[in-house]
């Protein structure tokens, strides 16, 4: 017996309506169609297509009023049973109206379905080959630059069947409005989107809890009148939210810079050697002992020459200005002195004994008074990266570098993330496998020298040479300026704030400086004189003392204080053949100054008219001609810097000379000749720079 909706069925004088025009109508899925098809008895009927599939059709007597005569209107147009993809397309007014853009999307979409369609008559394989074929010439179309698939083509037909050229029609920003309500969609997000980012469950109950203490606060409010919305809905809503709003709610604007936006590169294409020096901190994912014995991770201050991606490296606890003017001085040694220094916007990069400070952009904060960077003064050009753009400093890809060659060879390597932390590391630390830092920075150095700088290059402006090669073919184009030690040993000397001159000694730190044995007069008519103490940190019983236009006066030593007691007679009578001496010497020198009339710095003075004798020291050579390799050239700094350089470079052992007059006179003779690797024997250098380079970071 037939059942009663395939008897209504067979009648001929029926009209059917495809699925998907009732969906639409509606404006509901077509799985609800079957459902409510189902539920409340509709007549309806499945045909068969050619493809192979079959289609719900539901009378047009079965559907509600208000569709009846919506659906009569479109199907006016058409008839829908005879329509195919090879016909041409009937008359739309939707079609007519879309614009330019649609009407070309659905032209080819016809034109797809036509060689679907030709593609298939061809191979002739029938319904059960029908999917396979599709697919096949889904592949083929997509090789030749066509947007398409099997999906597409099926939907693409039933459209084209249902509704004419209006079904391939694209609907942009098509879909269904979210049926959240603002209220509920904006306090959910307020639980989901912050930068603690918690789950969706947790921020789901957060949500709940919100949510009752409004209505309980408001229970008139219309907003929260009704039950809360489901867990469903809102992880739809987190889906059709965009990566750039994810990120924004999640993690803030300035992960929004850093993952998203682009960043500025520069183009280091065509640097020559000493024209770029590029320098950056970064620790060290390793645990080693500091010379207090202390486990700690290090710091690596890495400064590396674009030109040839030559690095010098120092290892500290923790990087400041010091450990930057340490690297940077250790590099003018050893290859000369660079044109431009690019660092990034850190407070020790900032520091005035560094590079002067940036101070149209930041607040200075150091406590540090007249202060003449090392960057003025050795002619270096400082330059700051853009802030936030950390990318753009190549010398971060280096980091790297050494993390996956060196850093993880270590006994003791932490990892970079907690994910790759070592299983091993608690045993290593038991069984006490820790390098020290001198240990740490003999092996960094060690891979730098023997691996790093011969290992062929592939970075931009490279041409796949090492960083060796690079320095011998390239660095004879250029004027290699060196430094002095004597002069590096001066500057990197750190400046405090001025000190008044009072009953010749000068107060610092809290005690008291007399002039030292080897500079007796320093101090004489100075008195009430503001003077610029330098001082090594290490070492502050003797600080060198400058005017404020960078004259040297000479060196000052921690003064002496009497004993109390019976021992004290013998220092007593020591401080007061002490005090004639002075007196006497005094006495000399007033009458030498009104004598004079001169200023009252005799070595300054010595050495100025030395100079006038002299040819200009420290001026550059002439050009060699087109071609020849330049040689390295010692430039001294400005005459009073070179004068006070010389005279900061006698030895703290020299504490009484023989004759103090003879020690004067050789270093003015020093002075006017701007010798410095062969000074007297009265004023030999030591290893103070040596030592100050390798041991001061720590």
């Amino acid at each position: 017996m037939m059942a009663p909706h395939a008897e209504r069925a067979a009648e001929s004088d029926a009209a059917w309506v495809p699925v998907a025009l009732v969906a639409e109508l509606l404006g509901i899925t077509r799985q609800a169609i079957h459902k409510r098809v189902v539920k409340e008895a509709w007549d309806h009927r499945y045909t068969t297509l050619e493809s192979g599939g079959r289609r719900l059709e539901i009378a047009l007597t079965a559907l509600p009023a208000d569709l009846h005569a919506r659906a009569i209107d479109r199907l006016q147009p058409r008839d829908v049973d005879a329509g195919s993809a090879g016909d041409p397309p009937a008359a739309s007014s939707c079609y007519d109206r879309a614009s330019a853009p649609e009407r070309a999307e659905a032209d080819r979409r016809l034109l797809l379905l036509d060689q679907w369609r030709g593609f298939l008559e061809t191979e002739g394989n029938g319904a059960r080959r029908r999917a396979a074929d599709t697919a096949r010439f889904a592949r083929t179309a997509r090789a030749g630059g066509a947007r398409v698939s099997k999906s597409s083509l099926y939907a693409w037909d039933a459209a084209y069947t249902a509704q004419g050229i209006d079904g391939l029609l694209p609907r942009y920003g098509g879909g269904r409005p979210s049926s959240l309500p603002p209220a509920d969609r904006a306090l959910f997000l307020q639980c989901w989107g912050c930068e603690q980012q918690p789950s969706l469950a947790t921020a789901y109950r957060a949500y709940l809890i919100l949510r009752q203490r409004e209505h309980a606060a408001a229970p008139h409010d219309p907003r929260f009148q009704g039950q809360a919305c489901n867990l469903n809905a809102f992880r739809y809503l987190i889906d059709s939210l965009s990566a750039e709003e994810r990120i924004l709610l999640r993690q803030g604007p300035k992960a929004v810079r850093a993952q998203l936006l682009p960043y500025i590169e520069r183009d280091w294409e065509g640097c020559l050697p000493l024209e770029w020096f590029v320098m950056d901190h970064s620790p060290l994912d390793i645990l080693a002992l500091d010379e207090d014995g202390r486990l700690c991770r290090p710091y690596l201050t890495a400064l590396m020459d674009m030109g040839t991606r030559r690095v010098s490296v120092t290892v500290c606890r923790q990087p400041n200005q010091n450990t930057v003017l340490w690297t940077l001085a250790k590099a003018i040694l050893v290859w000369g002195t660079p044109g431009n220094l690019y660092v990034d916007n850190g407070k020790d990069f900032r520091a005035l004994a560094v590079t002067g400070g940036k101070r149209k952009a930041f607040r200075l904060d150091l406590n540090e008074g007249r202060v003449t960077s090392l960057c003025d003064r050795l002619g270096i050009q400082a330059h700051f990266a853009i802030n936030y753009n950390a990318q753009a400093k190549p010398i971060e890809r280096w980091f790297r570098t050494l993390e996956s060659q060196v850093a993880v060879l270590f006994e003791s390597y932490v990892g970079n993330r907690p994910d790759r932390k070592p299983e091993s590391l608690k045993d290593s630390l038991t069984a006490g496998d820790v390098p020290t830092f001198g240990d740490v920075e003999r092996i960094v150095t060690g891979w730098i020298e023997g691996v790093y700088h011969e290992t062929p290059h592939t970075g931009r402006g490279m041409a796949g040479l090492s960083p060796n090669a690079a320095w011998a073919a390239r660095i004879g184009g250029v004027e290699v300026v060196l430094r002095t030690r004597d002069e590096l040993r001066y500057l990197l000397l750190k400046d405090h704030r001025p000190v008044t001159v009072a009953r010749y000694q000068v107060r610092l730190f809290g005690r008291s400086y007399q002039a030292a044995p080897e500079t007796p007069d320093c101090l004489y008519g100075l008195h009430g004189r503001k003077l610029i103490p330098r001082y090594d940190p290490r070492d502050i019983t003797r600080v060198f003392l400058t005017t404020e236009d960078d004259t040297a006066v000479g060196w000052v030593v921690e003064k002496r204080l009497a004993a109390i007691g019976p021992a004290a007679e013998s220092v007593i009578a020591a401080a007061k053949r002490e005090q004639k001496k002075v007196r006497a010497a005094l006495r000399t020198h007033l009458a030498d100054l009104a004598a004079s009339r001169v200023e009252p710095d005799r070595v300054i003075r010595k050495a100025r008219e030395a100079q006038e004798r002299t040819p200009a020291v420290g001026a550059l050579p002439p050009a060699p001609p087109p071609g020849a390799p330049r040689t390295a050239t010692v430039v001294a700094l400005q005459p009073k810097l070179r004068a006070a350089a010389a005279l900061a470079a006698t030895p703290p052992a020299a504490r009484e000379p023989a004759d103090p007059a003879a020690t004067r006179d050789a270093l003015a003779e020093l002075i006017a000749r701007g010798d410095a690797k062969t000074p007297p024997a009265a004023v030999q250098t030591d290893d103070w720079l040596d030592d100050l380079i390798q041991e001061g970071a720590r």
